[in-house]
């Protein structure tokens, strides 16, 4: 559904926070603290030359899971600031290499329920029955993808912030789509660490407006969750409930930097201006009105590490 730039400045949801809110995010946060990082890395070598070492690394997660990722760094230049990103729901890990010349780390996560080879771009098939989401299910919290997926988002901070050539307060995130409400959950409860946050079409925010709004595999997998009868579907919006990207918009201070395109029916525009009106923190805004077919994503993604980078240059 297009909206016209004055949904810019007209969009303004009320916010209407769970009671449980807070107790139900810390208890989770203090279970995962539990958790070792326990990080175990290998070399990926013939990718890892001159001055740049890239890593296969995997993190101890919530369940047992490991989290994958992708970690590149440069050699020899002591403590650098790093850029964490999030892909989107149903995209593959996206590695950045241009980052490591310029002097950042970088660690990109591939999100649960995406595993497939790092490097060929695949990805498992969608059945019938749905995406990860809809498989995991909502019915149990602590066992729903958007969950675990926060809470990984986490324990990539917490494995940056301790590692020994990270500088510690130059953390920086970029999330596109679904990853973009990770990285929103993640900058508002690391805020000592996260410095700087891009976000590219923001999704799974103002849950109540996007599931009206949004198409594609993550609208219809949440779409098939709610339509649970009975105290199921009660206990399904309960738990959307607490994980409204909405909630933290007014709890973030980083800078924020955010594209949205006018046109997307996947990342629609009218949830993420929504969203981004509620930000108090310093914040900017590429707008993108034409076509989708027609935007630059190179030029898209270039402007967010730009921002990430300048935010992220100065003294820590």
């Amino acid at each position: 559904m297009k909206v016209s730039f004055d949904d810019c400045f007209q969009t303004f949801p009320t916010i209407k926070s769970p009671n449980n809110l807070e107790d139900v995010w810390d208890r989770s946060l203090t279970e995962l603290r539990k958790i070792p990082v326990d990080p175990k890395t290998r070399m990926i070598l013939s990718r890892s030359l001159g001055r740049e070492s890239l890593n296969e690394v995997s993190l101890a997660g919530f369940g047992g899971y490991r989290i994958r990722g992708l970690f590149a760094i440069p050699r020899r230049r002591g403590k650098v600031p790093a850029i964490l990103t999030f892909h989107d729901y149903g995209e593959p890990l996206r590695p950045e290499r241009d980052l490591v010349h310029e002097g950042f780390a970088h660690l990109a996560l591939q999100l649960r329920g995406h595993e497939g080879e790092f490097f060929n771009n695949t990805l498992p098939p969608v059945g019938e029955s749905g995406g990860p989401l809809r498989g995991a299910g909502l019915d149990v919290l602590e066992k729903s993808l958007p969950f675990l997926c926060f809470m990984d988002a986490i324990r990539c901070i917490d494995y940056l912030r301790l590692h020994r050539s990270i500088d510690s307060n130059r953390i920086g995130l970029l999330g596109r789509g679904f990853g973009a409400a990770m990285a929103v959950f993640a900058a508002a409860h690391m805020p000592a660490n996260v410095a700087a946050l891009s976000l590219e079409r923001p999704s799974f925010l103002w849950l109540s407006r996007w599931i009206e709004d949004a198409t594609g595999p993550l609208a219809d997998d949440t779409r098939a969750l709610l339509r649970k009868t009975g105290r199921n579907q009660a206990r399904v919006r309960r738990h959307l409930a607490l994980l409204d990207g909405l909630l933290w918009s007014e709890s973030l201070s980083a800078p924020v930097q955010a594209s949205i395109a006018l046109e997307d029916e996947v990342r629609p525009a009218r949830p993420a201006f929504g969203f981004f009106n509620h930000i108090v923190t310093e914040k900017s805004m590429e707008i993108y009105p034409d076509d989708i077919d027609q935007i630059d994503l190179k030029e898209e993604r270039r402007k967010s590490m730009r921002f990430l980078s300048e935010q992220l240059s100065g003294p820590s």
